[in-house]
């Protein structure tokens, strides 16, 4: 076959990268097939997270989802502290949240406009590259956002690589096998917990009926208050002769 060993080479590369991008679609149908058999958001948060470190091969993976319309920090990187929020629109995250669409970012603090970096000053580490995703149900509505930091390894150049179009596409490929999943248990959650609210209020209305005086259904129902709506105080006013008089606190 003709041709010079140049051109030969490029068609070996080639190849070779044709193969390498076909092994890690196939890594992410494994991994999806994985998350697919979680019977819990907890569960099924985490093997999404593990699979997203396998497919693009980075340093840390946040994941949050919007819940009564803040993100909420489901996953954290190295053990860190989850349940902590931001505002839909705030930082990096917050804004691939409110506008949906992808960021890929190649150096963190050439976007200080938009980066938040109060993270990297608690943990003492340093974000180069970023890729923020939304998670996205079967609806298109952005359920969350999944956050990959650091793409591992330099160029020749010895610059930290940014994430690149591939690493894109498998992840667009990953969330959208799989966020289904976890907004069914999200409904799920949020059914279950419905549920237990209703029982609770049906308990408190039951527990006020029972009790022979008003000053003691009061109490029961300052108590009760507390308890269904997870609040640290509650008072209970009763208008008399004109004034509200406080009757009941819990």
């Amino acid at each position: 076959v003709g041709g010079s060993p140049s051109a030969y080479n490029r068609i070996l590369a080639a190849v070779a990268a044709r193969d390498r991008i076909i092994e890690r679609q196939s890594l992410v149908m494994q991994l999806a097939a994985q998350v697919a058999k979680e019977t819990s958001t907890e569960t099924a948060v985490k093997e999404l997270v593990d699979a997203t470190y396998k497919v693009v091969d980075c340093e840390r993976v946040s994941l949050f989802l919007i819940e009564d319309g803040r993100l909420v920090c489901h996953a954290a990187p190295a053990g860190g502290e989850v349940a902590w929020t931001i505002s839909l629109g705030q930082g990096i995250a917050g804004r691939v949240a409110s506008s949906g669409q992808t960021m890929n970012v190649a150096d963190a603090y050439n976007c200080i406009d938009i980066f938040d970096s109060t993270q990297d000053r608690l943990t003492h580490y340093k974000t180069n590259s970023i890729l923020c995703m939304p998670i996205r149900d079967g609806t298109g509505e952005v359920i969350g956002v999944m956050q990959a930091i650091n793409k591992k390894g330099v160029d020749v150049l010895g610059q930290h690589l940014a994430f690149d179009e591939v690493d894109e596409k498998l992840m667009d490929f990953l969330l959208a096998m799989t966020a289904q999943q976890i907004r069914l248990f999200e409904l799920i959650s949020e059914k279950e917990a419905a549920t237990i609210r209703t029982d609770t209020a049906m308990q408190l209305i039951e527990t006020i009926c029972r009790q022979p005086e008003l000053d003691e259904a009061l109490l029961a129902l300052a108590a009760g208050t507390k308890a269904l709506m997870d609040c640290q105080r509650v008072f209970v006013f009763l208008k008399e002769q004109g004034s509200l008089v406080c009757r009941a606190a819990g």
